[in-house]
């Protein structure tokens, strides 16, 4: 219940917006070209045969009610019903495993393997695939997650899906706090000054060491050009214009910057450098 949460948690209600993040929403996401409609249709459709030469589907004596393509279509208790009448056909076989893509993959490893893995991935394409479900995620904040039902005892780690939203929530507030505007990640260089030196006037064009900058068409962008006039108390104001072209459009600007110490050539930054 929504209630029990305690201090910095919150649950994992089905009764609001938060029942979105269950592996029983209604969440549609395409996976290996193919599409589910739930992360629970997707978890029990791997208990069912994939075909006519499946093992499960040549062992006698048992029925399976429905398809591996009608489970995939499947959602919430309808999908949990269907896997809970799956798993009694695995104990009559005896059997342990489950398919994907015709790989026979361990149910219930006591050390996270395949199974974990897939269901990580196919929890991170319903998470991209359908925006609300981001959405909510991210405004849980860095609240501790937990289930709205009670987990058996040392369930493996691919049912403690909350753990899982947890570490994907994580990355995602990583990588917006690593973003810029128009999805660039910040650069970290050196910025080279190249100028010929006439007088006290050092004037020339300034690029960037270690990065290739480049238009969305891959064209180079037009250099950017700096002045330096050598002053007597060595502060020496850098003015130089800046063109930028983006993905949605130009940016242009001057900027000023006051530097302690001489002139710059040749590209390398110097302090108290003599003419």
């Amino acid at each position: 219940m929504p209630q029990e949460a305690g201090p910095g948690e919150v649950i994992l209600s089905k009764r609001h917006e938060l029942g979105l993040l269950s592996n029983f929403a209604a969440t549609p996401f395409i996976f290996h070209d193919q599409r589910y409609a739930s992360l629970e249709g997707f978890w029990q459709m791997m208990l069912y045969p994939e075909g006519k030469d499946d093992p499960r589907a040549r062992f006698t004596g048992l029925e399976w009610k429905y398809t591996r393509e009608q489970v995939a279509e499947m959602a919430s208790f309808e999908a949990k019903s269907a896997g809970t009448l799956a798993e009694e056909n695995m104990r009559k076989m005896g059997i342990t495993w489950v398919t994907f893509e015709g790989q026979q993959i361990e149910y219930r490893p006591a050390v996270p393997g395949d199974h974990y893995r897939l269901i990580v991935a196919a929890t991170w394409e319903k998470v991209r695939q359908n925006p609300e479900v981001k959405k909510v995620l991210l405004a849980t904040g860095d609240l501790i997650l937990r289930p709205d039902h009670q987990q058996e005892p040392d369930a493996p780690a691919a049912w403690r899906y909350y753990e899982i939203l947890s570490q994907i929530r994580a990355d995602l507030q990583s990588r917006k706090t690593r973003s810029l505007p128009d999805a660039f990640e910040r650069p970290r260089s050196v910025n080279l000054f190249d100028g010929t030196l006439n007088g006290d006037t050092l004037a020339g064009t300034v690029r960037f060491g270690g990065i290739d900058f480049r238009r969305p068409d891959g064209s180079a962008p037009e250099p950017l050009h700096f002045s330096a006039c050598r002053q007597e108390s060595l502060q020496i104001p850098i003015t130089h214009s800046t063109r930028f072209q983006t993905s949605t459009g130009s940016f242009c600007g001057e900027t000023t910057q006051i530097l302690p110490g001489t002139v710059t050539e040749r590209g390398y930054a110097t302090r108290n450098q003599s003419h």
